[in-house]
Formats: C-alpha cells, structure tokens, sequence
C-alpha cells in the first residue's frame, strides 16, 4: 500500500514549490481554530469555566445589541453567572459521586 504523500494527487503538490508549507501552514491555521489555546497555567478555572467564559465573551456583545431577541441581556448575565458557577462546583460533585458509588443523596447537587 501507498503511503499517504507518495499518491498521485499529492506527489504533485508537494512537488509544486512551496506547496507543501502551504498545506503545513493550513492545518496549523485549522487546529488553532478547532482547538483553540489552552488557559495560562496561572489560570485558576477549569476547562468548563474558562471555555463557558470564552463563549460569553464572544456573543455577549452581540445579545446586548440584538433588539429582536427573546430574552432580555439581564437574563442572559443571570444564565452566565449560573453556569459559571456550575462550572466551578461540578467537579466536586462528579468526584463525590464517583466516591460513593451511587446517585447518593449526599453529594450537593449544583443548583440554581
């Protein structure tokens, strides 16, 4: 079995000059996009805290400019700040849960 640069349709292009850093550089350009950079180790947030804080801060200018919408910017902050704060007590709660074994009534369950 070929290998995946010694087929026909790619032998050309990595023939071509510079072909080949292009199609580096793109699938540098392409993994940066699907996964973004990791937070700062100084960073205190986890993963589900950073990542929710990075959405927010993406669309909320565009909930506080959209005069169509069907909820109010209020609400949409109130909806940030409760999965926020999810994100910050479910990993407590997971590891009490895979502690005890069971759905056990002990364990607080992340709420509004």
């Amino acid at each position: 079995m070929k290998s995946f640069w010694r087929t026909r349709l790619t032998a050309g292009a990595v023939a071509t000059a510079g072909a080949a850093a292009l199609a580096a550089a793109g699938l540098a350009q392409r993994s940066s996009v699907l996964y973004p950079a990791q937070p700062a180790a100084a960073d205190a947030r986890g993963w589900l805290e950073h990542e929710f804080a990075r959405l927010f801060a993406n669309i909320g200018p565009s909930v506080a400019a959209d005069r169509f919408t069907q909820f109010d910017y209020d609400e949409f902050a109130q909806e940030q700040s409760f999965l926020l704060s999810l994100a910050r007590t479910r990993p407590a709660y997971l590891l009490c849960q895979i502690a005890n074994g069971t759905t056990s009534t002990a364990c607080p369950v992340p709420g509004r």
